[in-house]
This record gives structure tokens, C-alpha cells and sequence, in this order.
């Protein structure tokens, strides 16, 4: 048994209570005062220990996680508990926020008086003023009166109202960036759109390297004639060579009859259902007993993947809020609904294990889900919660596609290969996998894999099948490709394969995301 149930070890099972786990967990050193965290580890610890040999702690365990739903409201003494617990955290905080705002206040008063006076000195003497600006000299002007005449003071129009006190307004901010144009090399993509293609992307009669190709070059006009922003991610990434290909068409320049022939040969389709029968429909009959009113828990069956299925789906249903909230922070979102599903894959037995919460080497930002192998990422992702904004999503669309561009270009200088990688995308309560592959010139191909729902309440349960199954391919299909680059020599790969890669496009903005 693991070291977090502590608390059930040195505990009788008839004793086993709600308030007497809290009481234990306030006396540790990572005890965090937050019910809902502190609720969370006690639920991880209740369905970790039905899986204990002793029938006596899985009769009390299934005691409490029968009545653990709304356990808060339900029994006095934990209510009083955390009552006495969260108005202690309040009153502390309450005094640091005293002691910040007068020093807030002191400060902006402090600026609003050193504004005030130089107002009233451009209004009594303007012709001084006047004088001071068109013929004085540095040499004239002392020490003290250059370091006043700084941007962080206010303007003379400036209100008590919009005094420094205040945070600037976080839809204008989000309108701003949005606004952002973003610059690249021009000179250096031009060259290169000039050179032919030596092994071109054909299917039947549509020569789609050709008309990418074109595209480009259009792209290429209209960057240079007004700028491209971050809404125009499609252009964006053509710049880059990449072409993602999903639905709708993003691509004028094909039929949606042309767009359907071409991504009828996506490499990566799911030809069967990545939980067997006997798993969905255990967990098909979970979700029918929510439905019901009945107790929700899935039986763990006689195999590996059925209890980790049971395991995944448990620790979901029973850390999941009645009703989403409606803005979480990130490292909430993924405590709440990502890791549930995602942490049991890293004890599988495989070449590679799924990180959470590991940076690449040589970025500074870190993936909340990834695979690297020898120094090299596989599966790079990008988590935003609920209540993101649309930059934040078209700017982590736009990174993820770009990593796993530079992910590619590091497989074939290194191995040669495979030249292949995955990227996965939760923005919200959406969830999308890619696949990009480099197999024809100057072209990276970035395939949709799958598109499904995250489950973010109760409501939302029935879903806890397809974002289950979608863990599961995309963790199948990043073992194969880790296993391939782990174990491949560089003669595997034709050399002619090198001359596809293209040279990342020189970019501030582009820097600043791939770091």
C-alpha cells in the first residue's frame, strides 16, 4: 500500500470516518488547506484501497465512497471542521490584503501628488514650459528633473480613477495580442518556394504538392501586402511547409470531393475500438447506474487494462464537480480531469514512459504531457482550462503544430528517422490529437487523429468512455513510434529523406513559442 494511505494503515477499518482522515491530514507537513484538494486525495485514497486483499477495508471503504458525494453538507462535524479551518485562512489572508492595499494606496497617492504639482506648473508657467521642451539643452536640464519625466508617470489627463492602483483590463490586453502581426523571414521562404520540388505528393490526378505550393506563394503575397496575425493560423503554418490536414477543408484550392479522397489516406485512421468489448461494457454499465441514481463505481475485472480502465474511470467520476466550473487555472484543470485518465499509462510496461509536468530539454515552458526519447519529444502537447480565451487557443494550435515540425527536423539529423510525430491538444473541454510525418519534399503532413469531448462534470460521464479510448490510441500509437526511433540506425532511413527538411522559418514571435 502506498505511502499517501498512511492514514488507513494505522487506522481500524470500523474506524474508518471522513472527519477522522481530515483531522490526520492536518497534522502532516503537505496538509493544504483546501477542501477540495484535501477531498480529492481522499477519494485517490479510497479507490486505490478497493483494491486491497482485505474484505473488511473494502467493506469500509465502500461505506465511505457511498456516502462521499456532497460528504461536506452531509456530516456536522466535518462541515464544522473545515468551517473553523477556511475562516482561519481567511482572516489571515484578510490581513496581508490590508497591509498590500495600504501599501498600494500610499504608493499611487504618492504619484497622483508628484502629477498634480507638475500640472500646475504647466498651467502657471506654459511659456517656460514651452521654452524648455524646443531650446534647453541636457547640459541645462539637472539630474532630478530628467528622471521625473518618465512614461510611468501620468499624463496630465490622468483621473484618480485610472490611477496606477488599477490592472490594465484583460480583454484589451487579449484584443492586443490578438492583434499581433506576426513577422517572418520573407526573403529566405521566398527563395526556398523557388525551388522545385524533387519528390512530389500525388493522389490519382490531384497534384497536391503543386497546389500547396501555390498556396504558399499567395500567402506569401498577402503577408508581405498587409501581415498575418494569429487568426490566420492556416497561413501561418504554410509558411512553415506545414499542411494540417482535418475537416472542414482549410484550403480553397481543393473540393471538398478532393479533400475527402485526400484524407481517405490518413496513415494513422483507427481501423477497431481501442477498449475491447468486455471493457465498454463494464463501463457502459457504470455510466447506467449514474443514469439511474445508483451507485457509480466500475468493477475491476481479471486483466491489467480492465483495472486500469477501473482505476482511471473511478478516480474521474469521484474528483469531478457536480457542474464545471466556469475558469480553473491550468495546474486545477489538469488535476481535475486530465491526470485522472492519463497518470495510469505511466506505469505500463513500455519503451517509454508518458511524463506529466517534464520540460524538454532546451525549453523553458513545460509540456503537462509528453514523451521524449535519447533528448528528442515524440508527443508534445499544450493544455489550456476552462475559460481560456481564443488567443490562448489559436497561440497553443499554432505551437504544438511548430514543436512537433522542430521534433521531426531532430529525428532525421540524429537517427535519420522515422520522421514521425504526435501531438495532443486540450483547450477546454475539447480534446484533438495530430499525427505529422515528413515523407515527400518540403512538405510536413499533419493529420487529424481523433476529436472528442472532456469530461468536465457529472453531466458529462457518459464521455468518459471516448476520452478514455482516446488516451488509449494515442498512447498505442506513440509507443510504436518511440520504439522505432529508440531502436533504429540511420541506415534504415533512405538519405533521400534529408533533403526533405526545411529550415524553420526566422521568427521573434516563433521563438518566443517554441521557448
Amino acid at each position: 500500500m502506498s505511502k499517501k494511505c498512511s492514514y488507513f494503515l494505522e487506522t481500524p477499518p470500523r474506524d474508518y470516518s471522513f472527519l477522522g482522515f481530515y483531522q490526520y491530514r492536518r497534522q502532516q507537513s503537505d496538509f493544504t488547506f483546501s477542501f477540495r484538494k484535501e477531498a480529492l486525495k481522499l477519494k485517490s485514497d479510497l479507490n486505490e484501497l478497493m483494491n486491497d486483499d482485505s474484505e473488511e477495508v473494502k467493506t469500509a471503504v465502500s461505506h465511505l465512497l457511498h456516502n462521499y458525494k456532497n460528504h461536506r453538507e452531509r456530516y456536522h462535524d466535518v462541515r464544522v471542521f473545515w468551517n473553523e479551518i477556511e475562516s482561519s485562512t481567511v482572516n489571515s489572508n484578510l490581513h496581508l490584503d490590508k497591509v498590500r492595499t495600504a501599501r498600494t494606496v500610499m504608493h499611487g497617492t504618492r504619484n497622483l501628488i508628484k502629477t498634480a504639482i507638475k500640472e500646475i506648473d504647466r498651467t502657471l508657467k506654459p511659456d517656460e514650459s514651452l521654452v524648455s521642451n524646443n531650446k534647453l539643452d541636457d547640459d541645462d536640464v539637472t539630474p532630478s528633473r530628467k528622471k521625473q519625466r518618465t512614461d510611468a508617470e501620468f499624463p496630465p489627463s490622468t483621473s484618480v480613477q485610472t490611477s496606477t492602483i488599477f490592472k490594465p483590463d484583460n480583454v484589451s490586453t487579449e484584443e492586443l495580442g490578438d492583434d499581433e502581426e506576426i513577422k517572418f523571414d520573407l526573403t529566405n521562404i521566398s527563395m526556398e518556394l523557388k525551388c522545385e520540388p524533387v519528390v512530389k505528393w500525388e493522389i490519382g490526378c490531384i497534384n497536391i504538392t503543386d497546389r500547396f505550393r501555390c498556396y504558399q506563394e499567395d500567402v506569401l503575397k498577402k503577408a508581405e501586402r498587409e501581415g498575418l496575425k494569429y487568426e490566420n493560423i492556416y497561413e501561418l503554418l504554410a509558411l512553415s511547409s506545414i499542411m494540417v490536414l482535418c475537416w472542414p477543408c482549410p484550403y480553397p484550392m481543393f473540393t471538398n470531393q478532393e479533400w475527402e479522397e485526400i484524407t481517405k489516406t490518413n496513415p494513422y485512421i483507427i481501423s477497431e475500438p481501442p477498449l475491447p468489448p468486455e471493457i465498454s461494457s463494464s463501463l457502459r454499465d457504470a455510466v447506467n447506474r449514474y443514469l439511474i441514481g445508483g451507485f457509480v463505481f466500475m468493477e475491476r475485472g481479471n486483466t491489467e487494462l480492465n483495472k486500469m480502465v477501473a482505476l482511471m474511470f473511478n478516480n474521474l467520476y469521484y474528483g469531478i464537480p457536480e457542474v464545471a466550473p466556469s475558469k480553473l487555472s491550468e495546474e486545477e484543470h489538469c488535476e481535475m480531469f486530465i491526470y485522472p485518465i492519463a497518470r495510469s499509462f505511466r506505469k505500463s510496461k513500455k519503451e517509454h514512459e508518458l511524463k506529466l509536468n517534464r520540460a524538454n530539454v532546451g525549453s523553458k515552458t513545460r509540456p503537462d504531457l509528453s514523451c521524449t526519447v535519447n533528448g528528442v519529444p515524440i508527443l508534445n502537447s499544450e493544455f489550456k482550462p476552462l475559460g481560456c480565451t481564443p488567443l490562448q487557443r489559436k497561440k497553443d494550435k499554432l505551437k504544438v503544430q511548430l514543436k512537433a515540425r522542430k521534433s521531426i527536423n531532430q529525428q532525421l539529423k540524429s537517427k535519420r528517422g522515422p520522421g514521425e510525430a504526435v501531438m495532443f491538444l486540450n483547450m477546454g473541454d475539447s480534446m484533438e490529437s495530430f499525427f505529422m510525418d515528413l515523407k515527400y519534399d518540403g512538405l510536413y503532413r499533419s493529420w487529424s487523429f481523433l476529436t472528442t469531448k472532456l469530461v468536465v462534470d457529472k453531466a458529462t460521464i457518459p464521455l468518459a468512455g471516448f476520452a478514455i479510448s482516446h488516451f488509449m490510441a494515442l498512447e498505442e500509437r506513440v509507443e510504436k513510434i518511440a520504439k522505432d526511433f529508440k531502436y533504429r540506425s540511420s541506415q534504415f532511413t533512405p538519405p533521400a529523406q534529408m533533403s526533405f527538411v526545411r529550415k524553420l522559418p526566422d521568427s521573434p514571435q516563433v521563438k518566443m513559442l517554441l521557448h
